[in-house]
């Protein structure tokens, strides 16, 4: 994962952590990227933050992960080979 998408990730995460900090609670996170490093780096990034990380295969999967989950945040890898 690039630097400057590593310290964006890391952003959301710890805004997430100050707002969940009170309910001491995970933040579900439904991530579509291809990267075994960039994988690396969000699981990495989660276990140091709030994330409640999954990882989805296909947009459909994704978004039917975060329904099922109510999670307010897809990151999606913006080369994702998939049309939308």
């Amino acid at each position: 994962m690039q630097p400057v998408m590593s310290r964006a990730v890391q952003w959301l995460g710890a805004m997430i952590a100050k707002t969940l900090a009170a309910e001491n609670s995970r933040f579900p996170v439904v991530a579509l990227v291809s990267s075994a490093e960039d994988r690396q780096t969000l699981r990495t990034v989660s276990t140091q933050q709030s994330f409640d990380l999954h990882f989805a295969e296909s947009s459909a999967v994704a978004r039917m992960v975060a329904n099922g989950l109510s999670a307010p945040v897809i990151l999606v890898d913006r080369g994702w080979p998939e049309p939308e």
